[in-house]
C-alpha cells in the first residue's frame, strides 16, 4: 500500500503524488485521451511545447506524437506509453 511509504521522513506531497499516480494507473484502461489529457496538456504545456514557432521554448512538442513519444538528444523519452 503506498500510504505504509509516508513516513515522517518523506514529504507529504511525494506521498499525495504517488496515490495520485496509483490511482492514474489502476484507471489507465478508461482514460480518453482527446477528452482527458488532451486539454490539459493544451492549457499548460503547449505555450511552450506546442505548435505555434514563435512562443516555443524547447524543441519537445507535444502536440505530435512523433515529438511527445520520441527519444530527446540525451536519449530519453517525454512519454513513456503504458
Amino acid at each position: 500500500m503506498i500510504m505504509s511509504a509516508c513516513t515522517p521522513l518523506l514529504p507529504k506531497t511525494f506521498c499525495l503524488i504517488a496515490m495520485i499516480a496509483s490511482t492514474a494507473i489502476a484507471a489507465a484502461s478508461n482514460i480518453d485521451f482527446a477528452r482527458e489529457i488532451r486539454p490539459i496538456l493544451s492549457d499548460h504545456c503547449f505555450t511552450c511545447h506546442g505548435p505555434d514557432a514563435n512562443k516555443r521554448k524547447a524543441d519537445l512538442r507535444l502536440d505530435l506524437k512523433d515529438s511527445a513519444f520520441g527519444k530527446a538528444e540525451s536519449g530519453a523519452s517525454a512519454i513513456v506509453p503504458g
